[in-house]
């Protein structure tokens, strides 16, 4: 029996159909993919809020399945790094809050679409300064009032306090103070500063050694002195090094201390900084420069990336404490973690172990090794891995084992999905499923020539929706932001 070409085209016809027709009954489009633009409410919010827009399209906010219209349709809006700052319509420009509300009566006269292109705009606090042609301007959010400063070229370090700008006729760069709007002239060789701390201008000098200004550009630390690193935390500036006893400033004061500090390590994340004595011993202070503990403590621990509580040791004995700096845990351990609430991962020698926060084994008879965690792009459960060699054990956060099993290091098993391999996603039963990822919906990409394609399918491999350039969930109900191959938006259900 032979088929014709004909016959051949007819039959994949009717299967693309079947197939598009199948996948669509899991993929329920929530928002057209007719946007071009799109902003987020904030990088590590869970439940998104978004807000899409586009030319000849009436802009909307979509959050956990609800779709409201914005503030106005026509309108002119500046970001920085994907999240909302300025909105203008109506011939003015509002602060935007991270929510997409704005506050009615901060706002200057000002139209975005007029700024050069050039760096055009810098919003600091209640202050924006701006290029309109060849002029600096800045302008205040409370008393709307706008103000020429210079012909500049270009805008550099915004702050609270400051805005560094490049002069428009020559290679000088100044320095223009918001509240006493005051413009000076950076020092020829001070033109490169190694960080925006709102108080301070501090130099390398291309010689390893720093120089630290104020804001009345009067030098407070010299190159004689040797310190060769920095440190700061909101108002918090601290130069060290060669073993000398640091300087740390607040805001303008010189803080006095009875130790000498060789080592200063400040850590946003938990807003303090640690600082090392000559005998290795490390005292805590906020970001106000006071401390916080009346000890000193052996040692500090950091052992995860943006880690929020603080883990110090001293005498053998590691103490956890929340950022309200109360206690949260403590024992004789070698490492720990904090996986939530209430469960912590400790380690003695090469053993890790799951405990409570009374130090009780949840996992009475398993040792974790080479542990890790895993809550799947935050919208699913805590799971904890165990590994050796070619097998691996995982488990829930009460103790219970989900699922073990061994695998060849092989090229069937390299692949990646959501951190697991794929071939065990595949190995899940039903229940165990659930206890992983309960949406049973696993993102997936492969590539058709040079093109990358990401899907939805179920962990048998069956595709749940079309192709799209890139799929990011956006809360707990199912739903997804996609982007087209046209760089078009939209909202997608997927339901499986």
């Amino acid at each position: 029996m032979s088929f014709k070409p004909t016959t051949f085209f007819i039959i994949f016809f009717i299967f693309v159909i079947i197939t598009t027709s199948l996948t669509a009954q899991n993929e329920k489009f929530i928002i057209d993919t007719i946007y071009s633009d799109v902003l987020f409410s904030g990088i590590f919010d869970i439940n998104k809020s978004i807000l899409l827009s586009g030319k000849g399209q009436k802009s909307i906010i979509f959050r956990e399945g609800e779709i409201k219209p914005y503030i106005k349709d026509r309108y002119n809006w500046h970001s920085h790094w994907g999240e909302p700052q300025l909105i203008e319509f109506d011939g003015k420009c509002y602060k935007q809050n991270i929510d997409f509300s704005i506050d009615n009566e901060k706002y200057v006269n000002l139209s975005i679409g007029s700024l050069s292109r050039r760096i055009p705009l810098m919003v600091e606090e209640d202050y924006i300064t701006y290029l309109k042609g060849d002029s600096m301007f800045v302008a205040n959010f409370i008393t709307h009032k706008s103000s020429f400063v210079m012909l500049a070229e270009y805008l550099l370090f915004p702050n609270k306090n400051y805005i560094t700008v490049g002069d428009f006729y020559s290679e000088d760069r100044f320095m223009y103070v918001f509240e006493s709007k005051r413009l000076r002239r950076i020092p020829a060789h001070f033109q490169f500063t190694e960080t925006d701390h709102p108080h301070f201008f501090l130099h390398d000098s291309f010689v390893d050694t720093l120089t630290v200004r104020d804001l009345e550009l009067h030098e407070i630390v010299t190159r004689s002195e040797e310190f060769t690193d920095y440190a700061e935390l909101g108002d918090i500036l601290a130069v060290y090094g060669n073993g000398k006893s640091a300087k740390i400033f607040h805001i303008g004061e010189l803080l006095e201390f009875e130790d000498n500090y060789i080592e200063i390590d400040c850590r946003e994340s938990q807003n303090v900084c640690y600082l090392t004595n000559e005998e290795n011993k490390v005292s805590v202070i906020n970001s106000q420069g006071q401390f916080i503990f009346p000890f000193a403590f052996d040692k500090v621990i950091f052992n995860k990336f943006f880690q929020h509580e603080i883990i110090l040791v001293k005498e053998k004995v590691m103490r956890m404490y929340d950022n309200k700096f109360k206690l949260i845990f403590e024992g004789v351990y070698d490492d720990m973690k904090l996986i939530c609430e209430n469960r912590i991962l400790v380690k003695k020698g090469h053993i890790s172990t799951l405990v409570n926060l009374k130090g009780e084994a949840i996992i009475p008879n398993t040792n974790f090794t080479n542990s890790y965690l895993s809550s799947f792009d935050k919208f699913g459960p805590i799971i904890l891995k165990s590994s050796r060699d070619n097998s691996e054990a995982y488990y829930d956060i009460d103790g219970n084992e989900i699922r073990s099993w061994k695998f060849e290091n092989n090229k069937t098993n390299r692949e990646i999905v959501m951190g697991l391999r794929w071939s065990f996603i595949k190995s899940l039963t039903n229940g165990q499923e659930d206890k992983i990822n309960p949406s049973k919906v696993w993102i997936k990409s492969s590539k058709r020539g040079r093109r990358k394609l990401v899907y939805a399918c179920d962990r048998r491999g069956i595709r749940l929706s079309h192709n799209y350039k890139s799929i990011m969930k956006l809360g707990l109900e199912g739903d997804y932001l996609v982007t087209t191959f046209n760089n078009r938006r939209g909202v997608i259900n997927i339901k499986n």
